[in-house]
């Protein structure tokens, strides 16, 4: 869903033309501008049109500014960290390296209980992400988000090993928690890299690991009524 370009003509007085809508992507609303000839898209966090309406507010002011010339870009500034800031920033923020493991599951599972829901009720799928966290929690709870690693999460996959899971489900785990990082990255609250080394453990496969296989499916046997 997309809403009308920001830039409107009142007679006389003219306003700065530079686009600034907001755009729904799945579920969030973000807001897209252009500025010096480049498009830009910035999440608002939030799921209520009418709060992303008054988020991108700021937004919409800063670039009228900066077109009408009352707000200059510093030289070396990035333009869309200083127009996502009204201004008050300049240089692209870092990712909380300091936050812990369990700071950012708690955050993801906070998201996740939001996200899948089905009739007003969180579905299956919350079940399995906080089994699947659980976990991750026991085992590196309290160790910084960014230094969890590839030996880490061979780790938890070990642990649903011992659980007695069947190599499906202990895969299906393990991507659960690599779906949590993903998250987190995409929040920006831990460097990108923490995932590409994540995407590197493969998933076990068939007779190459101490994990059962799930039981076969069955054909249900016709009733004799």
């Amino acid at each position: 869903m997309i809403r009308i370009p920001y830039g409107v003509i009142f007679g006389d007085w003219r306003r700065p033309t530079t686009r600034c809508f907001l755009r729904q992507v799945k579920d969030n609303w973000h807001a897209a501008f252009d500025f010096g000839g480049v498009s830009y898209i910035q999440s608002l966090r939030t799921k209520n049109e009418r709060e992303a309406e008054v988020r991108i507010g700021p937004i919409k002011d800063t670039l009228y500014r900066l077109e009408s010339g009352t707000l200059a870009l510093p030289p070396g500034a990035d333009p869309k960290t200083f127009i996502t800031s009204s201004g008050n920033h300049t240089k692209k923020q870092e990712p909380d390296t300091q936050l812990t493991v369990n700071e950012v599951s708690d955050r993801f599972i906070e998201w996740a209980t939001s996200y899948y829901v089905k009739d007003n009720k969180p579905t299956n799928q919350v079940l399995m992400i906080r089994l699947a966290i659980k976990v991750l929690s026991e085992l590196y709870g309290r160790v910084p988000a960014s230094t969890f690693g590839p030996l880490a999460l061979k780790e938890c996959r070990e642990q649903f090993i011992k659980q007695g899971l069947a190599r499906t489900e202990v895969n299906r785990r393990t991507r659960l928690i690599v779906q949590a990082f993903r998250w987190a990255v995409e929040s920006e609250l831990i460097p990108a890299v923490n995932l590409e080394a994540l995407k590197a453990v493969k998933g076990l496969p068939k007779g190459r690991s101490a994990a059962h296989e799930s039981d076969p499916v069955r054909p249900v046997p016709d009733c004799s009524c």
